[in-house]
This record gives C-alpha cells, sequence and structure tokens, in this order.
C-alpha cells in the first residue's frame, strides 16, 4: 500500500512531512479519480437508505478546514460542516451536528478529494450519514457524493455525476418506505 513507505520515512526523520502526506493522497485521489467509477457504487435511494445510520434535511452553518490524523496513517486536510438539522428521515440526529468529508484549503495548501462532496455555507441539503466509526462526535456521507444533495425547491440535485435530480417528496417517500422495510425485518 501507498502508506507503507511512510513509516520508514518517519524513523529517520522523526515525523512525516505535511508536504509528503499531501503529495500521498494527491496521488491516491488523483489515482482513484480516474476509476471512481468502480470503486464507488451505483447506490440507489434504497441501499443509501439501508446502509446509512442517519438521514437528514437541513443547511450548512459553517466549515472548517484543518489538518486531521488520517485512519490509515498521517494527516490530511479534512473539511468539517456544521449542519443544522431540520428533519430526521432515520436515525436520531441532535439539532446541530459535524459532518467530516476529506479535502478542503489550510492555508495555501488545498487537497481535493475525488468523489467527495463540496457543500457550501447556506446550502440545504439532504445527506445521507454513516456515524463515526472512531467514536468521535461526528458523521460521514455515506456513498460519498452519492449519499449528498442540494435542495432547490422541492427538487434534489444529487452533488455526484451521472445522478438525475428527484422530488423532494419522491425521495422522502422512497427512504420511509425503505425504513418500514428494514424495521420489518427485524
Amino acid at each position: 500500500m501507498l502508506w507503507s513507505t511512510v513509516p520508514e520515512f518517519r524513523k529517520t526523520t522523526g515525523r512525516v512531512r505535511p508536504a509528503l502526506v499531501a503529495a500521498a493522497l494527491a496521488f491516491l485521489v488523483a489515482f482513484t479519480g480516474h476509476t471512481a467509477s468502480a470503486l464507488v457504487p451505483d447506490y440507489q435511494i434504497e441501499d443509501l437508505t439501508h446502509l446509512s445510520t442517519d438521514i437528514v434535511i437541513g443547511e450548512v452553518t459553517g466549515a472548517t478546514s484543518d489538518w486531521q490524523d488520517w485512519p490509515y496513517g498521517g494527516r490530511v486536510i479534512m473539511t468539517t460542516y456544521t449542519v443544522r438539522v431540520d428533519n430526521s428521515l432515520k436515525g436520531k440526529a441532535a439539532e446541530t451536528i459535524s459532518v467530516v468529508v476529506p479535502g478542503g484549503t489550510v492555508g495555501t495548501t488545498t487537497i481535493s478529494a475525488s468523489d467527495c462532496p463540496t457543500l457550501t455555507v447556506g446550502m440545504k441539503t439532504t445527506l445521507f450519514l454513516k456515524k463515526d466509526l472512531k467514536g468521535q462526535p461526528r458523521y460521514w456521507i455515506f456513498g460519498l457524493e452519492r449519499g449528498a444533495y442540494e435542495i432547490s425547491k422541492d427538487t434534489l440535485i444529487p452533488l455526484a455525476h451521472n445522478v438525475i435530480p428527484i422530488r423532494k417528496s419522491d425521495l422522502e417517500a422512497r427512504v420511509r418506505r425503505a425504513v418500514e422495510a428494514e424495521n420489518d425485518g427485524r
């Protein structure tokens, strides 16, 4: 794996230089960007519903990018979005939640992660979320950009390429049916 060289570098210098980590992540993102359609499954609304821990409708009220520990070693730039939750379609998300997405800008360094959605402050959105696996009080967008929609009046515009917009009422009905089917199957 690409990160296997990082520990050797750490042994000789005592630390990993941010530029090395950024270059390695940029290589990884650039490489996977060409094969992203094969790496990110073509999730349907029902798949996203079943695999998400929470589904929320809300508004992005803040965004902060900073260097964070990467689960596979090293540090990368991540953006933490603050989302005011207006409605939970699945799960019991708090009124305000943190959603973390790889990529962002810190100082003069920008990392853009392929297939990761970019949200903007003021954006009304529907998000399919997964609770942080390490127990931190934050969420990740499940399915990357396939799990994020911008709300424009009564239409949800997917942040993923090659996915068609859907009426808000149709998405909510499909999610409701999928949640009911999930609950009936328990």
